[in-house]
């Protein structure tokens, strides 16, 4: 037997590292021992006694492995240097231990083992098993949830029969309201966004251009030729004797113009800007502050440089077939007409304006719901709009909400002109329009939102990342008030690239569902509940106006008062008639009795007096009953008169009441957000040497082979129970085997 000794791995280490043949460990070896009698004990600890002379006194101290070899080449066992002692002068004892993992690795590798311990694929599953370490929990980041409008929306519920005239008929209805700074929804910040700056210049292609080449720029002899865009040139000769000059043709000249005219010339124009003279005269808003927008654009001519280089010169050069020399390089001009403009902003007071909208018979409404859903962008002036028309609106208008995504198209512009088969409704100052609200034709609706935020990301390429990953972050949709949320873990969805929401718009408590693109552990999108569910009151304060509920509830009572007064007219017309039939009556009565008594008393003579006396007295007082009555039927046609008109102004006299009150607070958010909490960077770095030196916590029943990576750049942590081995040695050995497994070892 020939024992070697070799500087090459210490058994501290655990390292599972082994070569197949002898010449593969030559250059590990310190010392040889010729034709030792080698005593492997019970196979799994020995010792061996070395005698240091000659060339074994070198280096031998280093020797943490032994060889046994048999023959020249025949590897018998592999052992551990685990002691040396020095038995005397000359000679030391070493302490082997048996290297059983490298002698039966290939029977080890195909063994079944209950692995507790390895580093696992990024595919495999079970990478998302918890370490069983604490973290803490830091907020890194939060990001709201818009659609492509990215802004949330106003949503109002208005029922159908809000068009109901007396006849309980359908009819086309204006609405009229009053609101304070809404002439236009647009911010400051959003005027000056939209045109691109609040100073610039404005490229007309249309605009009239000219090209002059200068000839021979570098003698004081020059021909000059001026091409203009309407196709027209006209030439100017100034002492063209020079030698050199370079002249086009009277025939390439048209040619010139016309490339000319056809060119874009937007790129020599600096500080572009878009035309703003359709917003001269807006009122914009900046904070609790409204200005107007003054839009002023003065002519003006840039002339600038171009080279036979450049793309303009070479496409004269294509068209006419001819290349000027080089040193008319720079000789060059063109003229191009643009309007330097200018927007300023000019403070206002706050004013009130009465403004109306018209729904129609033909507005589209919701098909699985009774009642219109308006909507529009939400701004602090669209937010009073909508006040105001609720105002108008009255108990038909069940419920004002503010939403986070447009029911219909999210990439419509919020303020478009177009009537688009009846879901644009114009809002008019008078008949001026001033901004749009829209129906929706469905109040269900889902849509798929592209995530491109912080934590969208799984560290797919790096299986300790994306455990790490999975370990100390995790991300958090809330609803919009925070009284609901959703927590999952990006990386057990390996990444978050898509949200989908499901939409159901409706009075007081509208559903909202948003529900990551499922994949990995959470599996796909089965159409069910998973996910954040949106809860709470998405309401803002109502507005109750008594007078407008009054009209609402009472919409015949006029007829019925008019009535009323006709009924009274007319009785009291035959009450009048009557009266006089009866004080008639009443004289020719008192007549009669007064003519009985005067002949009692007086003879014929004493009749006729009696008979005038009475009759005067009768009509007397017939006249002073038609007089009274006349005077009470007056005060009572008065009176109901007076009585409406005091009732109506008591109506109109109510102050406003709060008719609903909404969850909004100054914490509120409009739209869901996301948040992300992830731990310190410290507490990640723990966790990647835990896992460097500890392995990641599997605990299935496998085999040794599966978690061995080929290409590894480093040792990886294997540890677990052996179950059974088809190995064809005594029990010590195997068992020692099992105990090097339970301990674990570093596997490459």
């Amino acid at each position: 037997m020939t024992v070697y000794l070799l500087q090459y791995n210490n058994y501290y280490n655990r390292l599972v590292k082994y070569e197949e043949t002898l010449n593969d460990y030559q250059q590990y070896i310190i010392n040889t021992l010729q034709a030792t009698n080698f005593k492997p004990n019970d196979y799994v600890n020995a010792e061996q006694i070395i005698t240091l002379t000659g060339e074994l006194k070198t280096n031998w101290e280093n020797g943490d492995y032994v060889l046994v070899v048999e023959g020249t080449d025949t590897i018998v066992s592999r052992w551990f240097v685990t002691e040396s002692v020095r038995l005397s002068n000359a000679q030391h004892k070493l302490s082997l231990r048996r290297d059983v993992i490298a002698d039966y690795f290939n029977i080890i590798k195909e063994s079944p083992i209950f692995v507790e311990k390895a580093i696992l694929d990024s595919g495999n599953p079970l990478i998302f098993n918890n370490e069983n370490m604490s973290y803490n929990q830091i907020k890194v980041g939060q990001e709201d949830l818009f659609d492509d409008s990215n802004t949330a929306w106003i949503a109002m519920y208005v029922g159908l029969d809000c068009l109901k005239n007396t006849q309980g008929a359908y009819e086309d209805k204006t609405f009229q309201f009053t609101t304070t700074n809404v002439e236009s929804a647009l911010s400051k910040s959003e005027l000056i966004a939209a045109i691109g700056g609040v100073s610039g210049n404005i490229y007309n292609n249309d605009a009239e251009l000219k090209i002059v080449e200068k000839t021979n720029p570098y003698t004081t002899n020059k021909y000059q030729t001026k091409y203009w865009v309407s196709g027209q040139y006209s030439t100017s000769k100034y002492n063209a004797t020079g030698t050199g000059v370079y002249v086009i043709s009277e025939s390439d000249r048209p040619t010139i113009a016309n490339v000319v005219r056809q060119y874009d010339f937007s790129n020599y124009v600096s500080n572009q800007v878009i035309n703003a003279t359709d917003y001269n005269g807006v009122i914009v808003r900046d904070g609790n502050s409204y200005y107007k927008a003054k839009v002023t654009q003065i002519p003006k001519t840039v002339t600038t440089n171009f080279s036979w280089s450049s793309e303009l010169g070479v496409e004269i050069k294509n068209a006419t077939g001819k290349i000027p020399p080089s040193q008319y390089e720079m000789g060059n001009e063109v003229s191009v007409a643009i309007l330097e403009q200018t927007l300023e902003f000019q403070e206002v007071i706050a004013y009130t304006n009465t403004l109306n909208f018209t729904l129609k018979t033909t507005t589209v409404y919701c098909n699985e719901a009774p009642y219109y859903l308006l909507y529009l962008p939400y701004n602090a002036g669209n937010l009073n709009i909508a006040i105001g028309i609720a105002k108008s609106l009255g108990s038909f208008c069940y419920d004002i909400q503010i939403v986070p995504y447009c029911p219909e198209e999210r990439n419509r512009h919020p303020y478009h002109d177009e009537d688009d088969n009846n879901i644009t409704i114009p809002i008019k100052n008078v008949s001026t329009t001033i901004g749009y609200i829209y129906s929706a034709a469905s109040n269900s609706f889902s849509f798929d939102l592209d995530y491109n935020g912080y934590g969208r990301k799984a560290a797919t390429w790096n299986s300790v990342e994306l455990k790490v990953q999975n370990e100390t972050q995790f991300v958090r949709l809330n609803s919009p008030n925070g009284q609901g949320s959703f927590e999952m873990s990006v990386a057990k969805n390996y990444g978050l690239e898509t949200i989908h929401l499901e939409c159901t718009y409706k009075p007081i408590n509208p559903y909202i569902n948003i529900c990551p693109q499922f994949k990995g552990l959470y599996g796909s999108d089965f159409k069910d509940y998973r996910g954040l569910i949106c809860q709470g009151d998405f309401s803002i304060p109502l507005i109750s106006d008594a007078w407008v509920q009054y009209e609402q509830q009472n919409k015949n009572y006029q007829s019925i008062f008019d009535r009323e007064i006709e009924n009274m007219d007319f009785n009291n017309k035959y009450a009048r008639v009557q009266e006089r039939v009866q004080a008639v009556a009443g004289a020719l009565q008192g007549a009669s009795t007064g003519a009985a008594g005067g002949a009692m008393v007086g003879g014929p003579w004493g009749a006729v007096a009696g008979a005038a006396v009475g009759a005067a007295s009768s009509l007397a007082g017939g006249v002073g009953d038609l007089y009274i009555n006349e005077k009470l039927r007056s005060e009572a046609r008065d009176l109901k008169y007076d009585m409406f008109g005091y009732q109506l102004g008591n109506i109109k006299a109510r102050p406003n009441t709060l008719a609903k009150t909404g969850s909004m607070t100054i914490d509120n958010h409009y739209v869901p957000y996301i948040e992300i909490y992830e731990c310190t960077e410290t507490e990640k770095e723990a966790l990647r040497n835990k896992i460097k030196y500890n392995g990641m916590t599997v605990g299935v029943i496998g085999k040794m082979e599966d978690y061995i990576h080929e290409g590894a750049e480093d040792y990886e942590y294997f540890k677990g129970q052996l179950i059974r081995i088809d190995l064809n040695d005594d029990f010590h050995l195997i068992n020692t085997i099992a105990n090097e497994l339970n301990q674990g070892v570093y596997i490459k």
